[in-house]
């Protein structure tokens, strides 16, 4: 194990600096669970922790493989918590408690040798950080590249692959070039007007031009992924960006954030735009969200994303993700909700019904997800929202009168955790 790297503060003297790095995993999910333990493993140094999450374990353990690797704190929950309830669970362990960062990093995913050295610098470096992460890859993209590089997993860590000292952030970077394409990246964020990215009538307007086939509104990208100059920043040399969001595959930020402005919403449980929200709370707070090239990390290493495509899978992800979306509205759109949700629903119907094959079915999915919301936030807020909409009352009428309400929740959009 390595000892721990001295990080450089602006008074004079150095510390160590506690991490706890928290992974939640299925079972299903297992087998590339164990990269993304094997990738961080050989990071860990005095006065880290790498705490596990098995979520949903249910009559299958893996505390065998597991619990007895050094540094690392195993738990295993019978119940399926969600990825906020599952992160907030480890994120109220002692160790966590006590910690000076928080890395969370995706089942799916895999980090070079120096990722949290390279991220501990990054954020050490910049004070007004709230949430800051990598430049996130895909792996799927990348993988005959790494292979003919040499970078699959090698050697053994007792149950877990371990990757080479070659596996860094240079090499990485050799890999691609030092550029940066759409098609290799997974996420760099969203912009920093987050609003805007999220919530704006723009967002509709520019549905309406793409189906015209004419630019987008003054050049501008809610996924920077898909903006050139962005990419150009970090493709060669320092840099990094605001946004708005940090994927929630590769957040890190301070523990003390967690006091500041409260845990992940477990109201987006199973899976869905916690991140997201988590992300807009630290900028309304005052902090700056970054995504940096300091280093990097490769998602996507197992088939959960793709299956998401296939027809048995489709609907029901495309339903949870209407629903998240609806409940990110009406935490954050004010009185502008229901109206920001109406204006979805109606440009994803002008974006679907031209197409043949899956307009009804997408549409039926987005209403689904936004009933479901519905009663979920009603739950939440009250029996008098469940009670108009489960009646066949008008859901939006009730939510319209619940906004004109000065002591209505949404006034502050809850931080409440799952118990």
């Amino acid at each position: 194990m390595q000892q721990g790297v001295p990080v450089a503060h602006s008074f004079e003297e150095t510390q160590l600096v506690n991490r706890s790095i928290l992974v939640v995993f299925l079972p299903e999910e297992e087998p590339a669970a164990a990269w993304a333990v094997g990738s961080l493993l050989p990071q860990i140094e005095d006065g880290d922790t790498l705490l596990l999450l098995h979520n949903g374990a249910k009559d299958r353990s893996f505390a065998e493989k597991y619990a007895r690797l050094p540094g690392v704190r195993f738990f295993e929950q019978c119940d399926n918590l969600g990825v906020a309830g599952g992160r907030n669970f480890l994120l109220r362990q002692p160790e966590c408690r006590e910690s000076d960062l928080v890395f969370l990093v995706d089942s799916d995913a895999i980090v070079p040798c120096d990722y949290l050295r390279k991220m501990t610098e990054f954020i050490d470096a910049t004070p007004d950080a709230g949430v800051v992460g990598p430049v996130a890859l895909s792996f799927p993209y990348l993988r005959q590249k790494l292979r003919g590089a040499g970078f699959f997993p090698g050697g053994t860590g007792g149950p877990v692959s371990l990757f080479g000292d070659e596996f860094d952030t240079a090499a990485i970077r050799s890999l691609i070039a030092g550029n940066l394409y759409e098609d290799a990246v997974d996420h760099i964020g969203t912009a920093p007007e987050w609003r805007r990215a999220y919530l704006s009538q723009e967002l509709f307007l520019e549905t309406v031009e793409t189906m015209c086939h004419a630019p987008a509104v003054e050049g501008f990208h809610g996924s920077l992924k898909n903006d050139a100059q962005s990419l150009a920043r970090l493709s060669d040399g320092a840099g990094h960006l605001e946004v708005g969001n940090v994927a929630g595959c590769c957040q890190v930020f301070r523990r003390s954030l967690i006091d500041e402005i409260g845990y992940l919403c477990d109201l987006y449980n199973p899976y869905g735009f916690e991140d997201v929200d988590f992300s807009i709370r630290a900028i309304t707070h005052g902090k700056r969200n970054y995504t940096t090239n300091a280093t990097y990390l490769l998602h996507r290493t197992d088939l959960r994303h793709a299956t998401r495509t296939l027809p048995q899978q489709r609907f029901r992800n495309r339903c949870n993700d209407s629903r998240v979306r609806t409940i990110f509205e009406f935490r954050w759109a004010r009185t502008d909700f229901p109206a920001v949700t109406v204006r979805r629903l109606i440009g994803r119907y002008l974006v679907e019904s031209g197409k043949s094959n899956d307009a009804r079915e997408n549409i039926l999915a987005a209403l689904f997800g936004v009933r479901r919301a519905l009663l979920q936030i009603a739950a939440y807020e009250g029996p008098g929202l469940s009670a108009a909409i489960r009646q066949g009352g008008d859901p939006f009428a009730a939510f319209e009168r619940l906004l004109e309400e000065p002591s209505a929740k949404v006034a502050e959009p809850s931080t409440r955790v799952a118990a």
